[in-house]
């Protein structure tokens, strides 16, 4: 569908006004509960004066906010300029942020006036969020991007001590919305949705693609909650939320909580999905004894490299280990998966192989590294369409009879740590530069099902008796 991410926005917001787009759990104050309207009109507003400061189709501006609506007006504000929105973790070390700035060549950030700001932000030009209401310009500025533009740069870690970032067009972004809609009925009775991911991180882009696409309610769930079972179950219950996704390690901990207060999950929920580290089929099993009639819980799996999501599991486990992983399920809709051997022939069902995805969901590569894309990103020997191409995931994975596919682990040293993709490559090259060090290995445990951690072992340069 030849469509912008920031056009579903805007024609969601013209059917629905009033309704609430996004909200502060916990938080009654005006300013943090913003309808479609309001949230369109300070966007808008936002991407006149980006487009006055140079911002266009293909440059990149950067977001430095902290967990707020502010945050939501000012991506939907950069993409309305025609831009590309970078993500930024108020809590990341300057160093990190240098890092992702010089990478992406950024010159302005949005950043909310008067507030402080850290060395690496400070010396660009700083664009606030809102300008005075009297000031404000609120009419749609005329669509300047196209659905092959790229619409975010988010920066995972990268094997060679720098973070790489991936490059995502609106059309991927598109893409995978309507495959969302038609998953979790987005518009069949999943209105409210929960969000409390960090902001660079993709389950939050996915989080606000799949509420706003659909006119729905995004529930800004605060820092000091997530960490809270008691306080979080509060906030579900409280702003009636029909879709969360969690990672393992905050979903173990609510699901702890209903178990020990003997209570089931609360009752608005729809789907209750969980991602982006190993989660196990005794965990899966538990999650469903505490869902209430018409309550889904979801085990998804993807890349950001495919536009987050590249399948899904949504049945029972009855014939599988306790102790096994769950498996990563079925493609949604527009997506192929293809498990091959070293010279891309598929495998036997049932036999290791490299997991392939090839699909409407397929980014434009990593950003600025014509090298790694073209190893990564390679012309789709299974479709006879010119120019198609599929992503090498490095994850190894099985078929198995009933149609689901298998998570069996890496080929290479990346691993998952609460959710956030690590290669122990970036971990070892920041620890090397240390002069007592002569040199370093890092890896991940796992001593407990569910407990990862990551482990340094040291040579020092000098052995002292």
């Amino acid at each position: 569908m030849s469509l912008c991410l920031h056009q579903l926005f805007a024609a969601q917001a013209a059917r629905t006004p009033e309704a609430l787009a996004v909200v502060l759990g916990g938080s009654r104050d005006p300013a943090h509960r913003l309808t479609y309207r309001q949230v369109d009109e300070r966007a808008n507003d936002l991407a006149h004066r980006l487009r006055a400061q140079g911002a266009g189709p293909e440059s990149v501006v950067a977001i430095y906010l902290d967990h707020s609506p502010e945050m939501i007006v000012a991506l939907w504000g950069v993409l309305k300029a025609g831009a590309a929105y970078l993500p930024l973790d108020e809590r990341a070390p300057d160093a990190r942020l240098t890092a992702v700035l010089d990478e992406a060549d950024v010159q302005l950030v949005v950043v909310r006036a008067g507030m402080g700001l850290p060395e690496p932000v400070g010396r660009r030009r700083s664009v606030p969020v809102y300008r005075t209401e009297g000031e404000a310009e609120p009419s749609e500025p005329a669509n300047l991007a196209q659905p092959h533009n790229r619409a975010m740069v988010l920066f995972t870690s990268g094997s060679t001590g720098r973070p790489k970032g991936i490059d995502l067009p609106h059309a991927s972004l598109v893409n995978e919305y309507f495959a969302w809609e038609a998953a979790y009925e987005l518009r069949a009775g999943v209105a409210n949705h929960c969000q409390i991911a960090s902001f660079p991180f993709g389950v939050f882009q996915a989080d606000v693609i799949r509420a706003h696409g659909s006119g729905g309610k995004l529930v800004l769930v605060p820092w000091e909650t997530v960490s809270t079972p008691r306080l979080l179950a509060g906030i579900l219950a409280a702003e009636e939320v029909h879709y969360a996704e969690f990672v393992p390690a905050v979903l173990r901990g609510l699901v702890q909580h209903c178990a020990e207060a003997r209570e089931p999950l609360p009752a608005a929920l729809r789907f209750i999905v969980v991602g982006s580290d190993r989660w196990y089929v005794r965990e899966h099993r538990e999650l469903q004894g505490l869902c209430r009639e018409g309550t889904r819980a979801i085990h998804s799996f993807g890349a950001t490299e495919t536009s987050f999501d590249t399948a899904w599991f949504n049945g029972t486990e009855e014939e599988l280990s306790p102790f096994k992983l769950t498996p990563l399920g079925r493609p949604f809709a527009g997506v192929r998966v293809h498990v091959v051997d070293p010279d891309l022939a598929p495998v036997a069902d049932g036999d290791t192989g490299e997991m392939l995805v090839a699909g409407g969901g397929i980014t434009r590569g990593y950003f600025r590294n014509p090298a790694l894309t073209a190893e990564k990103f390679i012309p789709d020997p299974f479709s006879p369409a010119p120019g198609a191409r599929l992503y090498r995931s490095g994850d190894l994975a099985c078929l198995l009879a009933d149609g689901n596919i298998e998570f069996l682990g890496r080929a290479d040293s990346q691993v998952k740590v609460r959710g956030f993709r690590i290669e122990l490559g970036e971990i070892e090259a920041a620890l090397e530069q240390h002069p007592a060090l002569r040199e370093c290995v890092v890896v991940a445990r796992e001593d407990a099902p569910g407990e990862t951690r990551l482990v340094a072992y040291i040579v020092p340069k000098e052995v002292t008796s």
